[in-house]
């Protein structure tokens, strides 16, 4: 009996440490996206307006180049293309990376 009370133990530890680690990530882009786009964007990029309200865009290369479009993953932002971006310019491309939710930098349409 001890062994299974154990394990559904380590289960329920394992569904609070998710839990608990979502809840951060929420939050996190809670704060990302109430804040303008003039606050919060680390790096050199612009906000490109949609029927949805603005996004974050970054763009290296140049513009008569090959297009690129970076999509990061959840828990990420467009700067984890930074390095890509940069490459991918140096051979010519026009390499773009945009932020999608939860972690975006978004300005809400009013």
């Amino acid at each position: 009996m001890k062994p299974r009370i154990i394990f559904l133990a380590t289960i329920v530890a394992a569904l609070l440490l998710i839990m608990v680690a979502l809840g951060v990530f929420r939050l996190a882009a809670q704060v990302r996206e109430t804040n303008a786009l003039t606050v919060l964007p680390p790096v050199s990029g612009r906000a490109v307006p949609t029927s949805e309200g603005s996004i974050f865009v970054v763009e290296r290369g140049p513009s008569a180049g090959t297009p690129l479009l970076f999509a990061h993953g959840t828990a990420a932002w467009s700067g984890l293309w930074l390095p890509t971006l940069d490459h991918m310019a140096a051979q010519g491309f026009h390499a773009i990376a945009y932020d999608l939710a939860p972690l975006r930098l978004l300005a809400p349409r009013l």
